[in-house]
């Protein structure tokens, strides 16, 4: 398993866009960190619901890949 780096600069990340990197990464690097970064309240509760969306995708798509660990640290990313 290649677990994304949670401590990513942006340049890291730029670079890491270069390389081949597994694309479900980019769910933890960077798009489960936007609801975080909303400020109105309408862009908050929308960014609430998408991020529900992306866990519940997250899950299923661990799931039906037989996935456990990526389960497990989904999960631990989700609790911090």
């Amino acid at each position: 398993d290649n677990f994304p780096n949670k401590e990513l600069t942006p340049a890291q990340y730029q670079q890491m866009a270069k390389t081949k990197e597994p694309c479900i990464n980019h769910f933890f690097d960077k798009l489960l960190k936007l609801k975080g970064l909303l400020f109105t309240p309408q862009a908050q509760k929308e960014g609430e619901e998408r991020h529900k969306m992306m866990v519940d995708f997250l899950f299923a798509f661990f799931k039906e890949n037989n996935q456990p660990r990526w389960i497990s640290y989904l999960e631990g990313y989700l609790k911090e």
